[in-house]
């Protein structure tokens, strides 16, 4: 509790003042004070009354800090204080009186929801003032829902289970908010216009603002998922802008100068092998053999080597094991095969990688017997295997494994999905928590695939698809176009935060190859 003195001034307090007559003496005066300060525009009611004739004012008013008796509208200089308590009397035979005065917060304020509608699991930002630091909480027409973030300004919560539509509801310091209407939807399939039209919004965005780069794993990853997004829209500029980036770059690998390790045709680097599979689809659209000079070149460098070992991290899996398995269709040759399953085997079992007991994979060995699951690294395990999955004969002897480890991976997914329906930057119980859009597209991608091809079952896997989708398409795709929720990759390659407006080739990429895969999914409806 503070304690003000009444004063002269109105931006601090109500001063009360009163004379009684000289010939009278002093004489017990009341003043009631009624009302709250505490919210501006709040009406507060200010009268007096005197067993003394009063000489302060005309017909015996008082007055206070220069205001006659009446009501008046509290500014927003007062803001911020209440009367303690909010009606009170206080009776003197002073000529100045003085009050106790508390602190109060003005409640929190809902200015808008983005969106204003929506399925149970997806992601709203409540945007007003007032919330303050301390993480409150928010009901959707009196249903709790779960926060992701929380500022002064702006809190991100899920739809919870249960809710219908009606009021939301910020609670912050113990004072409610006022309502804004919610709307809850039922969760669906989008329509195919609205997968393209999110397909073209984040692809013409990337390519406005960024020009081609070099042909490392981050651009030649973007670039695959460009391919994809021409075969969904059949937006002829998407082949454009992938054959100049190709182009460009000679249709090669990496060089030295890509600064992660050797380059050139001769390279076993897996993240310089990741051009390949953009230059696969190129090939497979323009027959010209000369697209796969280097990466058949690089392959086969491998393949006629006794060397078992170059995956040692759960990255590798996809940069490069997509090309053994498209040049062994290609050439009809297993021992494209055969080399794949021997480096994939050193990873998933000489290093360990493969956690059997959660159906995921770690990082490196840096990270194996911890609690510590990257979501991308996942991401990119699973994505793999999709596309090993898409070309390998089934009379492989590795196939049924390869399946196996698929499925088994959705299932350990489809279990750590969020209920806003992204994964968080980390799968494990100790990691960063919160949306992370390059893995959610990953995943995204490997299910809708196993949906496409009768691999997963629809009634488990469709609504995981739904809730994923919903995230990306409503929360993750900003006006603009942006895809935002992409981690950075840092030299940890870990879970890390992410925030609505960090971006990132691959992550693009990978929503692209996610959005061909719906497309084909809601188009078999």
């Amino acid at each position: 509790m503070k304690r003000f003195v009444v004063a002269l001034s109105l931006c601090l307090a109500f001063a009360f003042s009163a004379h009684a007559s000289s010939t009278h003496g002093k004489r017990p005066t009341t003043y009631t004070i009624s009302g709250t300060v505490g919210i501006a525009g709040a009406t507060v009611t200010l009268s007096g009354s005197s067993s003394a004739r009063a000489t302060s004012g005309p017909g015996g008013a008082y007055s206070f800090a220069g205001l006659a008796s009446g009501s008046y509208t509290v500014t927003p200089s007062l803001a911020g204080y209440t009367f303690n308590p909010p009606s009170q009397s206080t009776t003197v035979s002073k000529a100045n009186v003085t009050l106790n005065f508390s602190a109060a917060a003005a409640p929190p304020n809902i200015t808008s929801l983005s969106p204003n509608s929506g399925a149970v699991g997806s992601s709203v930002t409540i945007t007003g003032a007032n919330f303050g630091t301390t993480v409150g909480s928010v009901t959707f027409n009196g249903t709790g829902a779960a926060v992701t973030t929380w500022s002064p300004s702006s809190i991100l919560v899920t739809v919870p289970s249960g809710a219908t539509s009606g009021n939301v509801v910020v609670t912050a310091g113990g004072l409610g908010s006022n309502g804004v209407n919610f709307t809850v939807q039922g969760l669906q399939l989008p329509t195919q216009a609205q997968v393209l039209a999110a397909i073209e919004d984040v692809n013409n965005y990337w390519i406005a603002n960024n020009p081609p780069g070099n042909a490392n794993w981050d651009e030649a990853t973007y670039y695959t998922g460009d391919l994809a997004a021409y075969d969904a829209t059949g937006q002829t500029n998407y082949l454009t802008t992938a054959e100049t980036w190709a182009t460009q770059n000679g249709y090669s690998l990496c060089t030295s100068a890509c600064g992660e390790g050797p380059g050139g045709n001769t390279t076993t680097f897996p993240d310089y092998q990741a051009a390949g599979q953009a230059y696969f689809r190129l090939y497979q659209l323009s027959n010209t053999a000369s697209d796969l000079t280097d990466i058949t070149a690089s392959i086969d460098g491998m393949v006629n080597s006794t060397v078992d070992n170059e995956w040692t991290w759960v990255d590798a899996i996809n940069m490069a094991m997509p090309d053994f398995a498209e040049l062994g269709s290609l050439y009809n040759n297993p021992n494209y095969y055969t080399k794949m399953y021997a480096n994939y085997s050193y990873a998933k079992y000489t290093l360990g990688l493969y956690d059997s007991t959660t159906g995921l994979w770690w990082r490196d060995s840096s990270f194996v017997g911890t609690t510590t699951y990257w979501s991308r690294g996942n991401g990119w395990a699973f994505a793999a295997h999709a596309k090993v999955l898409s070309v390998l004969p089934q009379s492989d002897p590795h196939y049924a494994e390869y399946l196996s480890t698929f499925i088994t991976m959705a299932q350990a997914l489809a279990a750590r999905q969020q209920p806003g329906g992204y994964w968080d930057s980390g799968l494990g119980a100790t990691d960063v928590p919160g949306p992370e859009s390059s893995g959610t597209s990953l995943f995204l991608f490997g299910l809708a695939w196993g949906l496409n091809n009768g691999i997963l079952d629809q009634n488990t896997y469709l609504p995981v698809v739904e809730k994923a989708w919903n995230f990306l398409a409503n929360t993750a795709i900003q006006p603009s176009g942006l895809l935002g929720y992409v981690q950075n990759s840092p030299a940890c390659n870990c879970p890390g935060p992410t925030t609505a407006t960090t971006t990132f080739d691959y992550g693009v990429g990978a929503f692209l190859l996610a959005g061909r895969q719906m497309q084909l999914l809601v188009a078999a409806q």
